[in-house]
């Protein structure tokens, strides 16, 4: 289990990397421990829950999380980022 989890950017996309055997691996040493008895299905509910809306309305959850992250930075002043709606005020 070397691998780690990462966020890497390439010419076009971020892409994020979640090793499968640290992901089983941290599932079953929970405080609550899961078993993923196969793996496929896992990981097309998965894809599934991040990339379908949600019970929020009309976003993904990863949609949500995207928004909840730009408000986040914007929030807590990161210097990556500013707001046409806002910075003039």
């Amino acid at each position: 289990m070397d691998k780690l989890m990462s966020v890497e950017k390439n010419q076009d996309d971020i892409v994020i990397r979640i090793p499968i055997d640290l992901l089983l691996y941290a599932q079953s040493h929970r405080e609550e421990p899961y078993e993923i008895t196969d793996v496929d299905a896992m990981i097309e509910t998965m894809k599934e829950y991040l990339l379908t809306k949600s019970n929020y309305g009309e976003y993904s959850d990863f949609e949500l999380f995207l928004d909840e992250f730009f408000s986040w930075a914007y929030g807590n002043c990161e210097t990556w980022i500013s707001s046409p709606l806002f910075d003039e005020e």
